[in-house]
C-alpha cells in the first residue's frame, strides 16, 4: 500500500502504513460486511486522516488495494484451474 501511495504521489512515511494498517485489517475482520467491504475504506479514512491524508486519498488507495487483490485472485484461481483440468485429462 505504502508503494501505491507513492504511484499516486502521495508522500507518506512508511512508518505510518507499518502502524496503520494492522489496525486497518483487524477492523476487516470484523464480521460486519461481506470480504470487509466498506469497513476497509471507513478505517482507511479514518485513521490514515488522523495524520493529515484527506479522504478521497484514503479511499482511493483501499480501492486500488482492493481492485488489486481481486485481479491477481483471478488470475491465480485461473492458472489453478488450468493446472486441475490439464491433470485430469
Amino acid at each position: 500500500m505504502y508503494f501505491i501511495a507513492l504511484s499516486l504521489e502521495i508522500s507518506i512515511p512508511i512508518l505510518y502504513f507499518s502502524f496503520l494498517l494492522p489496525v486497518v485489517w483487524l477492523a476487516t475482520m470484523l464480521p460486519v460486511s461481506i470480504s470487509g467491504l466498506g469497513v476497509r475504506e471507513g478505517a482507511f479514512v479514518y485513521l490514515f486522516g488522523l495524520i493529515g491524508m484527506d479522504n478521497q486519498t484514503a479511499i482511493a488507495i483501499s480501492a486500488i488495494w482492493l481492485a488489486l487483490t481481486y485481479v491477481l485472485s483471478i488470475i491465480g484461481g485461473v492458472l489453478l484451474w488450468s493446472q486441475s483440468y490439464e491433470k485430469s485429462e
